[in-house]
Formats: structure tokens, sequence, C-alpha cells
């Protein structure tokens, strides 16, 4: 598993109350003892928890997807499941669903809606989504130039530490 995806689920872990974890505890503390290495049967689990509508699973699911791993590499899938956890609000989702209209992976590329879902994401304090904000506004890219928007959105993630926005 990737260091990245084993990243996100430890935040995604961390966010569930009791009644509402994708996995149960002691799966959580072999995946961590394993440096992240998940198996079919907790990927079936997750996928369940997805379906029913859990958006942190419908995210994790997204980056298994987009990863590789332990299933063929998806895009398609992984924006599909990204969407959903998109629409309930997740801005993490809604920053990896952004970058993939960006990058036309798994989905047709279009630069307006890259921009719409960073943007909602960026609403909700997600760092990166705010950076990738402020490049579209400086540019003009999906949305119209504005450097004081641009200005903006880099001042909020340089706020939150991110170093490249801090210029």
């Amino acid at each position: 598993m990737s260091a990245k995806l084993h990243n996100e689920m430890q935040k995604v872990f961390g966010h569930f109350s009791p009644d509402r974890k994708i996995f149960p505890i002691e799966t959580q503390n072999r995946i961590y003892e394993k440096n992240g290495v998940i198996n079919e049967l907790e990927i079936i689990r997750c996928r369940q928890q997805a379906k029913q509508g859990i958006a942190q699973a419908q995210y994790i699911l997204g980056i298994i997807y987009y990863t590789g791993q332990d299933v063929p590499q998806n895009f398609t899938t992984a924006a599909k499941w990204w969407l959903k956890a998109s629409k309930q609000g997740m801005a993490e989702a809604q920053f990896s669903l952004g970058n993939c209209y960006n990058d036309g992976e798994g989905v047709k590329k279009n630069c307006h809606l890259a921009v719409k879902w960073w943007a909602k994401a960026a609403a909700q304090g997600h760092i990166e989504a705010q950076f990738n904000l402020g490049i579209a506004y400086d540019n003009g890219w999906g949305i119209e130039q504005n450097q004081e928007e641009a200005v903006k959105w880099w001042t909020k993630a340089a706020a939150q530490g991110d170093i490249e926005a801090q210029f």
C-alpha cells in the first residue's frame, strides 16, 4: 500500500465514531502494524460501507482504485466514488475529484469542473485546494482571471502552512 493511502486511511479512521468505523478496531490495528497492507476482505467491507453511502468509505475506495491497491487500477472507478463522497461535502474527495478533472484521469478533462470541486474543498479550508484555486484564478484557467482572488486563496493556504503559497 502506498504511504498516501496509509496516511489517508489513518486520517479517516481517526474521524469515525466507534459505531461508524469502516473496519473493526482490530483490523485497523493490523493495517497499521503491516504498514498499511489491507486484504481483499477488508476491501470488500470498505466497498459495502461505500455502497451504504458512508462518505469516508467512498473516499477510501476511490483511493484504493486510484492507486491500484489490491485491485486493478481504475481512474474511472476512483472518480465515481470520489463524486459520491464529494456530493456529501467531503473536502478531500472534492479536492481529489477536482484533480481528476484537471488531469483528465477517469473523467473527461474539464477545467471548469476542476475549479468547481476545488472551490468547494477550498471553502472548507482544504489547503491544497486553496492553493490550486489560487493558480486557477491567477491564470484564468476554468474561471475568469482575477489576481485579487488568486492572492486571497494563496493567503488562506499560506496561513495554514502551505509553503508554496508563502511567496
